[in-house]
C-alpha cells in the first residue's frame, strides 16, 4: 500500500502574504504545517518532531536544528498580520495565536487565529491546491514560491502579474534589474517547474514609454497546460476519472525515465547537487505512480477492471534508478 498523500489547501488569499521571505527548508515546513491543520479551525493542534519530519521531508536528524528552523519559519510568519484601523479602533491578529514547544513530548501545539480561520478551513471556492510530496520535491527556493503561485492558476493555466507585484510577492532584492530577475530567479524556477506544468513558458508584457524610450517591460505572463480539476475539488464520473488516471500514468512513467536519465548524466558528471534535485524528484514520481495505479485499480468498468502495466521505457530504465536511488552516498 502507498503512504498517505498530504494535500495543501488554503484560500488564495494566503498568496498575497509576503510567504516568499520563507527559506526553501522555512516553506516546507510551513506548508506541512498547512496541510496538517487544515480544516480543525482554530482549536489547538499537537504537531509531533516525527510528523513534520515525515511531512516536510526534513531530512536533518538534529532536533536542535529542526527547532531552530522552525522558530526561524514563526517568527517570519509574524509579519503574515491581520489588520484593522478605525477612528477608534486599532487591531492586529497574526496568522497563528502561538506556538509551544514540549521537549519531553517532542512535539508543538500550534492554534490558528481565528480571524485567518478562513485561509485553510471551509474551502469549496477561491482557494489554492497541491500535494505535499510534489511541492517537497520541487527545488530551490524560487520555483517553490513559483510553484504556489502557478497552482492558484492551475485550471487556467495563466498567470499574470505585474513587474511591480512581481518583485513583492516574490521578495526580489531590491537591487535587482530585471535581467537579474530573469537570470537569477525566473529562468532557474521555469527549468526546474518544467516537470510539474507542461508547456511552462513566460513573457514580458510591456507598453509603450514616454518619448523615444521605446517599449517598458511592464509585467510577466506565465502560460502552462491547463491542470485538471482533482476528485475532491467536484464529483466526476468513473469513466473520466479512470481516463485521467490513465493519462496521468503515462505521464508519471515518462518523467520517471527522463528524471532517471538526467540522474545518469549527472552521475557521470560528478554534479553531485544536480544529481540529488533529479532524485528527489525521481522517487516523487516513483511514489506518485505506486499511488495512481491502486487509485486504478479500485475502479471497474465494463466487468473488468481498470489495471495498468508501466510502459517498455519506463520498464527499461528501472534496474537504473534502483542503482541510483540505493548509490551508497
Amino acid at each position: 500500500m502507498s503512504k498517505k498523500k498530504y494535500v495543501v489547501k488554503f484560500h488564495n488569499d494566503m498568496n498575497r502574504y509576503k510567504l516568499s521571505e520563507l527559506s526553501e527548508r522555512e516553506i516546507e515546513l510551513f506548508a506541512s504545517i498547512c496541510a496538517y491543520v487544515k480544516n480543525k479551525g482554530t482549536r489547538k493542534v499537537i504537531m509531533t518532531l516525527d510528523k513534520i519530519r515525515e511531512m516536510s521531508k526534513y531530512s536533518d536528524r538534529d532536533n536542535t536544528r529542526l527547532r531552530d528552523d522552525m522558530r526561524d519559519m514563526f517568527k517570519k510568519l509574524m509579519g503574515i498580520i491581520y489588520e484593522y484601523r478605525d477612528e477608534k479602533k486599532e487591531m492586529v491578529y497574526y496568522l497563528f495565536q502561538g506556538w509551544e514547544y514540549d521537549e519531553d513530548k517532542r512535539c508543538y501545539e500550534i492554534q490558528v487565529t481565528e480571524k485567518f480561520e478562513y485561509l485553510l478551513n471551509f474551502l469549496n471556492v477561491t482557494f489554492t491546491r497541491f500535494e505535499l510530496d510534489e511541492f517537497n520535491a520541487v527545488s530551490g527556493k524560487h520555483a517553490k514560491h513559483m510553484y504556489r503561485f502557478l497552482k492558484q492558476f492551475r485550471t487556467t493555466g495563466l498567470w499574470r502579474i505585474s513587474v511591480d507585484d512581481f518583485r513583492e510577492s516574490m521578495n526580489v532584492p531590491k537591487s535587482y534589474q530585471l535581467d537579474n530577475i530573469d537570470q537569477r530567479m525566473i529562468n532557474p524556477a521555469i527549468k526546474e517547474l518544467r516537470d510539474f506544468f507542461k508547456d511552462l513558458k513566460v513573457e514580458k508584457t510591456d507598453k509603450k514609454g514616454r518619448g523615444r524610450g521605446g517599449r517598458v517591460i511592464t509585467g510577466y505572463r506565465f502560460t502552462f497546460r491547463k491542470q485538471a480539476a482533482e476528485s475532491d475539488e467536484h464529483h466526476t464520473s468513473d469513466a473520466d476519472t479512470i481516463k485521467e488516471l490513465r493519462l496521468k500514468i503515462a505521464d508519471t512513467e515518462l518523467k520517471i525515465s527522463s528524471t532517471a536519465k538526467a540522474m545518469g548524466k549527472a552521475d557521470e558528471k560528478g554534479d553531485y547537487k544536480k544529481y540529488e534535485d533529479h532524485k528527489k524528484k525521481n522517487v516523487y514520481f516513483r511514489e506518485k505512480l505506486e499511488y495512481l495505479k491502486e487509485n486504478l485499480d479500485a475502479f471497474t468498468v465494463d466487468g473488468e477492471q481498470g489495471t495498468v502495466q508501466m510502459s517498455p521505457d519506463a520498464q527499461a530504465v528501472q534496474d537504473t534508478i534502483s542503482k541510483w536511488i540505493n548509490r551508497e552516498d
